[in-house]
């Protein structure tokens, strides 16, 4: 019986298992389709922070559990402009509003 096109194997905290195609660390099942066959989409950017002096952030994909999220490089996410579009919007909103929240409502 030889292997099917998708065959998948606990093996609790992955450590590279060769085949596997989730990001290394993940837990559970291993996934061991070609990368090329497995879609990633991004769902939204949770987190940001400045690596090297460049920006990344940490995205969250489509269909796969938080513990699969990685950090990715701006570049990387080029191909998505409504998602990058959407967290800047959310860190403005948030940045005016702090600074709202800090300047008070002093009118002179």
């Amino acid at each position: 019986a030889g292997l099917g096109a998708l065959e998948r194997v606990f093996v609790g905290l992955c450590r590279r298992t060769e085949g596997c195609c989730l990001p290394a660390g993940h837990r559970g099942a291993c996934d061991l389709r070609e990368v090329a066959e497995v879609d990633y989409e991004v769902e939204c950017i949770r987190e940001q922070k400045r690596r090297r002096g460049k920006l990344t952030y940490l995205v969250k994909w489509r269909g796969w559990p938080d513990e699969d999220n990685t950090w990715e490089a701006e570049d990387a996410l080029e191909g998505c402009p409504d998602v990058l579009a959407a967290w800047r919007a959310r860190q403005h909103a948030e940045e005016t509003a702090a600074a709202a929240a800090a300047g008070g409502s002093g009118g002179g």
